[in-house]
């Protein structure tokens, strides 16, 4: 029996090291061990219990229930070994990670336990319907690209909206600034939806990246006008939209020696230069464009999706004056996968327990998490796997070259959140991004995300690409009627780190 014992105190300790740090992020409430509820709670996830086993048991189920067992033994009566594992984690990890989280403890209890969020939607919502909301934000990027704004949106209260307006202004601290206006109208019949967009920014030396890390100082002081239609013939959406850019590029002398000047002398560097120049780089010019959509969204929330899909294919016909015409191509998948058989939300009753967890996260609590039943529960119940893919393709119609920003491009937007928008540019834009999102505390989610964009010039080269990844953790608070806030940290190679925080959509535009 004692051997039997230490084989089962031995397999649980050997299970011990490996989830430690991320039971502490991850972990939602858990219920007290033993009794009758207990049982009924483990058959309600699927799981066996021991009076399962009854007549007999599979041998995979007889391991599993063994691990649980010699888990049991090592929180009954802790050994001088585990002593001696988890003096590090009780003397030094654990006040340590208490000091770190307590002053963030307080303010978010507050601010969920007193219903901020709703208060604060409450707060910026006007009139008798509730159908205007105005409020500032702001925007923490890298460098001179953080920003602040304000946003006033207005929507008809009547279902369907027959119209909804926005306006939006933004400034970021480097004293740019850009604008946009945007309304819709439902028109009689209640078929077709009128569109219309405009788009003011005033940029005098952002940073356009071309290709293998070179880029150039370029003004933007562009505008532009969409106006469209759009419809549904049952789940289907289409719609299609005329749009004209006004392409303000031309910089004065300053930026454009500034520009050349760290490749003066440097070849390849200074091909690549008169190559954007001739595609429209410091130039201004005109551009009519006609572009067409045709999806269909199943999401449960266009915000906050825990589970569906959408789609969206679409087609644009650039005709810039002085340069070629152009044909862009572009694909977005989206699907969102709820893991397990609860529902995403947490209870008001599970959100505190959760603060407790982060306050007091002991040794013993992360080895209880270990029993497989917990290990079901906290990786693959109540959590969200989201997958986003997007594909774009250029293609030029006749000899003379398209312009410079026609090309596609990835960034953060795209996504290819560790790095600037528009960094990396290529004939053919490929990425994919896959979201693990985890409740943390209401209306608050936790994020682990891995993400990779290829860029490849056609089909034929399809082989000759460029892969490049991002990869971080970050959290998001939800609110799927609203807007939503997210701090996200981002990680690429060795070439640092990103740090995002915004009050903004996610990545479908």
């Amino acid at each position: 029996m004692e051997t039997v014992k230490l084989r089962k105190t031995a397999k649980g300790l050997a299970m011990a090291a490996s989830v430690l740090a991320f039971s502490a992020l991850a972990v939602p409430a858990v219920a007290e061990e033993g009794g009758p509820e207990a049982a009924e709670d483990l058959r309600g996830e699927g799981l066996r219990t021991e009076a399962d086993l009854e007549g007999g048991a599979p041998e995979a189920l007889s391991d599993t229930l063994e691990a649980s067992n010699g888990i049991k033994l090592l929180l009954e009566s802790r050994s001088l070994a585990l002593d001696l594992v988890a003096w590090p984690f009780e003397h030094v990890v654990q006040p340590l990670l208490g000091a770190a989280l307590s002053p963030f403890v307080p303010p978010l209890e507050y601010f969920f336990d007193e219903n901020v969020p709703e208060r604060a939607t409450k707060l910026v919502t006007f009139g008798k319907e509730g159908n205007v909301q105005a409020f500032p934000y702001l925007v923490i990027r890298s460098g001179a690209s953080s920003a602040f704004g304000a946003a006033y949106m207005q929507h008809s209260a009547s279902s369907p909206r027959r119209y909804d307006f926005s306006l939006k202004l933004e400034r970021a601290v480097d004293l740019d600034w850009t604008a946009d206006a945007a309304g819709s109208l439902l028109l009689p019949g209640d078929f077709l939806r009128y569109r219309t967009k405009f788009n003011l920014r005033r940029e005098r030396d952002t940073r356009f990246y071309a290709q293998d890390g070179f880029n150039l100082l370029v003004s933007d002081s562009s505008w532009s006008w969409r106006n469209g239609l759009s419809w549904k013939i049952g789940s289907v959406s289409m719609s299609a939209d005329a749009i004209w850019t006004s392409h303000r590029n031309r910089t004065d002398q300053e930026v454009h020696e500034r520009s050349y000047k760290r490749y003066e002398g440097n070849l390849w560097a200074e091909q690549h230069y008169l190559s954007l120049l001739e595609r429209g780089l410091h130039d201004n010019y005109g551009e009519w464009a006609f572009s067409g959509t045709v999806g269909q969204n199943f999401l449960e929330s266009s915000h906050a999706p825990t589970k569906g899909f959408r789609w969206e294919f679409g087609t644009k016909w650039g005709m810039p004056e002085g340069y070629g015409e152009y044909l862009l191509f572009s694909g977005k998948f989206e699907h969102a996968l709820l893991l397990g058989k609860k529902h995403y939300e947490l209870s008001r009753k599970e959100h505190r327990e959760n603060l407790r967890y982060f306050r007091k996260f002991s040794f013993d609590d992360a080895v209880r998490l270990l029993d497989p039943a917990e290990m079901q529960r906290l990786y693959l119940e109540r959590k969200v796997l989201v997958n986003y893919v997007s594909w774009r393709r250029l293609v030029q119609m006749d000899d003379e070259r398209a312009p410079f920003d026609a090309t596609p491009a990835v960034g953060k937007t795209t996504p290819l959140r560790g790095y600037d928008g528009s960094r990396f540019c290529g004939v053919s834009a490929l990425t994919w991004t896959l979201e693990y999102r985890f409740p943390l505390i209401r209306k608050v989610d936790g994020v682990f995300f891995d993400e990779y964009a290829y860029l490849y010039p056609g089909e034929e080269e399809f082989a000759d690409g460029t892969v490049r990844n991002s990869w971080g953790l970050g959290v998001r608070v939800r609110n799927p009627e609203f807007y939503f806030f997210r701090a996200q940290l981002a990680f690429h190679g060795f070439d640092g780190i990103a740090f995002l925080m915004t009050i903004a959509p996610e990545f479908w535009r």
